[in-house]
């Protein structure tokens, strides 16, 4: 293991911890404050373990990332890790939370919002601090790869198009579930019936307009890492939709996982994987060409 990843690695799990607290502290305030639906506050509220484990877990991950990306990321040391978190905030909690907002859960979105947002600006502080600290005391590499980025411009297009059908192939997945029961009588006794216009057109419809805008977001993010990224063509799209879909939606499983809310948390894993970790990476992957 190089220094990179050991430094990406020590200062993910130490920025983790921070998050983890940062985070706790926020939806304590949250709930004195007022926003999250009723039914949550309790449950969040008491969920210590699950509110520092996982973001620890994502800590590690973000961090390895940065060691990867450290050199497209703008900004110098502290700025650096603080516009990285900005970024992670960005796609874990107003990505997932501009869906819900649809839905008229403004509190809920509210609450989210304002804790998401500490969580991941202290990670991202300490994160730049650590490792501007860690890689002067531990050298990693005398000359550094040459990082090659590509016209912003380039990945409207195609992100639009990955976008809308990620937000199609996510309308499938849940007309899949809602015909199979996947999702269990806990989530199908609140589900819409699929075969009505209200579904397709107005819920499937504001679901896919929303991937669209984010999946142009995704794809002018691609351009800037695209070299760090394993694979071509429709490869190196899937190992970015899936690297996407994980600091997103999966996180999000993740804490419903960890509040008890098994229901809700297979339904995010399972659309996360029938459309953005597969379904946008195939098509952003298939349409992206590189472009100075």
């Amino acid at each position: 293991m190089n220094n990179s990843l050991k430094i990406g690695i020590i200062a993910g799990i130490i920025a983790g911890i921070i998050a983890g607290i940062s985070y706790i502290i926020a939806v304590r305030m949250v709930v004195y404050i007022g926003p999250y639906l009723p039914e949550l506050r309790s449950v969040i509220l008491n969920a210590y373990e699950a509110n520092l484990i996982i973001p620890i877990i994502w800590g590690i991950l973000g961090g390895v990332i940065y060691t990867r990306a450290y050199n497209v990321i703008p900004g110098k040391g502290i700025s650096k890790g603080i516009f990285y978190g900005f970024i992670l905030f960005l796609l874990s909690y107003v990505q997932n939370n501009s869906f819900t907002l649809a839905y008229g859960y403004y509190l809920d979105v509210a609450g989210h919002i304002f804790s998401g947002f500490f969580q991941w600006i202290a990670y991202g502080f300490v994160l730049g601090i650590l490792y501007e600290y860690l890689r002067g005391r531990y050298p990693i590499a005398k000359k550094e790869p040459k990082i090659i980025t590509y016209a912003v411009m380039g990945g409207i297009l195609p992100g639009a198009i990955a976008g809308l059908a990620d937000g199609i192939g996510a309308a499938l997945a849940n007309a899949i579930a809602s015909i199979t029961g996947l999702y269990g009588p806990e989530v199908m006794a609140g589900a819409p019936n699929i075969f009505t216009f209200d579904f397709w057109v107005y819920q499937s419809g504001s679901h896919i307009l929303v991937n669209l805008i984010w999946g142009i977001v995704i794809g002018m993010i691609f351009t800037q890492v695209y070299n760090l990224v394993p694979g071509k063509g429709v490869i190196k799209g899937l190992c970015y939709s899936i690297i996407i879909c994980t600091l997103s939606t999966f996180f999000a499983a993740a804490y419903w996982f960890g509040w008890g809310l098994f229901a809700i948390a297979w339904w995010a894993f399972w659309v996360g994987i029938f459309s953005t970790a597969t379904t946008l990476g195939i098509v952003l992957g298939a349409l992206y060409k590189p472009t100075k």
